[in-house]
């Protein structure tokens, strides 16, 4: 399985934070779930930090089978149309958005039938 994520490092102004927000949750979100071979996604928001940590305000995760299918994934029309909605909001942040393609290996958690 490949994960693509994107980190969004850096801030929203607490005033612009209800636009940017509803962007990705409310466009972003159920697009991303639109796109041909996405099998799954979830956008994180930073809410707690220590110390030390990098000020990730929001992480945006989707999942596919393999890698060639997540690179047909971006070249999608709906990953245009998703690149639209963000790019209305993205001079309400304030920071870098870096993008990765993680291999991933997924392990179930297990149920105690006790």
């Amino acid at each position: 399985m490949y994960v693509r994520c994107a980190y969004f490092e850096g801030s929203v102004d607490p005033a612009d934070q209800a636009e940017f927000d509803g962007c990705a949750l409310n466009e972003l979100g159920p697009g991303i779930a639109k796109v041909p071979g996405c099998r799954d996604s979830r956008i994180l928001f930073g809410r707690e930090y220590q110390a030390d940590a990098p000020p990730f305000y929001m992480i945006v995760e989707h999942y596919y089978d393999s890698l060639d299918a997540l690179k047909a994934a971006l070249e999608t029309d709906q990953v245009a149309v998703n690149r639209k909605a963000m790019e209305r909001v993205m001079p309400l942040f304030k920071g870098r958005v870096t993008h990765i393609n993680h291999e991933a290996r997924i392990f179930p958690t297990q149920v105690d039938e006790a």
